[in-house]
């Protein structure tokens, strides 16, 4: 049987219905996680992107976009690009020393707490 729909119901769903759907673009930030988690090449990624656009859907940004954001997204002392990798070398002691200590400190802590 079928249902009875109120008349201005009725309309109210004719007009919905006739409104474009809104559609949401991926983030930079979510972009950058899909090419990562899924080991995603260059390549790959712009075909995802092209087969999405030919079916009108703007889903990913573009690649360039999401180069920009990653590159921005590294600390100022550290360059990566698609093929190398640049720290620089006070950067890397400091934080390789800073280590260091810290797990000394654990260490020695643990040793104290042996001793009483």
């Amino acid at each position: 049987m079928d249902k009875i729909v109120d008349p201005d119901t009725a309309s109210e769903i004719l007009e919905l219905m006739k409104k474009p759907a809104k559609r949401s673009r991926m983030s930079l930030q979510d972009a950058v996680k899909l090419i990562v988690n899924c080991n995603l090449s260059i390549y790959t990624y712009k075909i995802s992107r092209k087969i999405t656009l030919k079916y009108g859907h703007d889903l990913y940004p573009t690649y360039k976009e999401v180069a920009k954001f990653r590159e921005e997204s590294y600390p100022k002392d550290l360059v990566v690009t698609e093929t190398k990798c640049v720290v620089r070398l006070q950067k890397l002691l400091n934080n390789t020393s800073g280590y260091l200590c810290f797990y000394i400190y654990l260490f020695m802590i643990k040793r104290i707490q042996l001793y009483y």
